[in-house]
Formats: C-alpha cells, structure tokens, sequence
C-alpha cells in the first residue's frame, strides 16, 4: 500500500523552506497504481 500526507488546511512554507500546515498533517492510502499488464488483450481487440 501507498500512502501520502496530506495538509486538511493551507500549506505555506517558512523561512527556512520547510512546510506549514495551518491544521493538521493526515496520513491518507492512495490507490493502486494503473499496471497495463493486467489488461485482457481479448477484451481490448
């Protein structure tokens, strides 16, 4: 699984570069990456 954080307010960034979230920072699960792999050729013809 593939997760990101988030900010649930505005990001700005301070003097020193670093990020800033004006609430709070939350973790969320991304989707599964799109792998072509798994497509059924016959489906596609």
């Amino acid at each position: 699984m593939t997760y990101a954080l988030t900010c649930d307010g505005t990001v700005s960034v301070d003097a020193g570069g670093a990020p800033l979230c004006s609430g709070g920072w939350v973790l969320i699960q991304l989707p599964e990456q799109f792998d072509p792999s798994q497509l059924d050729p016959a489906v596609l013809a």
